[in-house]
């Protein structure tokens, strides 16, 4: 096995690993309150300024915040900071609109048995809300976005994983753009809602191929609709 070079860190992002390191260890929740600057600094045998920088690049991430009497706290995690940052990057990297759908494609279609298997019935309530909410749209009122997301998102909370739980804002920011260009070239709403009404029925049925097949042809109505192109 060849030798690889070694990574170089600064201090300030070896001090950050150290305190994500502490949070993590300890279990601190939200609220909970680290070590002083000083606490800190002498138990990492590193200077004030180190952890004050530090404090500020977690505190920039979302990781902690700085209360007022109190010291540095953990703070709740808000993903949809990171959905944004994501969903900026995808921007700037200028990714096509049909690789935006085959990521999609492969999460919601790959995500289904999972969520068959742990599928419960507060998620079909929140499926059928979406539905609901299509239903609206069809009959001229309400957000077709809004309703869109509402249906999708339950695809992942129906799959009881944490982990996917707390990505699932960031994926779905994956997906603004798409649903935009999608909601302002499709020509009537019906033909969406009752694809959607179909995949809730395959789902209820515990039927997760027949659901798999349904959300791909759902999803490949965007090239129908010339939202990508299918060259």
């Amino acid at each position: 096995m060849g030798l690889k070079p070694l990574e170089r860190k600064t201090l300030r992002e070896k001090v950050v690993e150290a305190i994500k390191a502490f949070i993590v260890e300890n279990d601190l929740q939200p609220g909970g309150r680290l070590p002083t600057e000083h606490e800190l600094a002498e138990r990492l045998s590193v200077g004030r300024s180190s952890v004050r920088e530090a404090l500020k690049s977690l505190e920039m991430i979302g990781v902690v915040e700085s209360r007022p009497k109190i010291g540095c706290v953990v703070k709740s995690v808000n993903m949809s900071l990171l959905s944004e940052h994501i969903s900026f990057g995808v921007q700037v990297r200028r990714a096509t609109m049909a690789e935006l759908l085959e990521a999609r494609e492969f999460l919601e279609a790959n995500i289904i048995p999972l969520m068959v298997q742990k599928a419960d019935p507060v998620m079909f309530e929140e499926m059928a809300e979406g539905l609901k909410m299509m239903e609206d749209v069809v009959a001229g009122k309400g957000d077709r976005r809004e309703a869109d997301e509402k249906f999708h998102m339950a695809l992942f909370k129906g799959a009881h994983n944490s982990v996917l739980q707390s990505f699932n804002e960031v994926i779905e920011g994956f997906f603004v753009r798409l649903r935009k260009e999608y909601a302002a070239r499709v020509p009537g709403n019906q033909e969406w809602l009752d694809d959607h009404r179909a995949i809730y029925d395959a789902l209820k049925k515990r039927d997760a191929v027949l659901a798999q097949a349904l959300m791909r042809a759902h999803l490949n109505r965007y090239a129908d609709y010339g939202v990508i192109s299918r060259t």
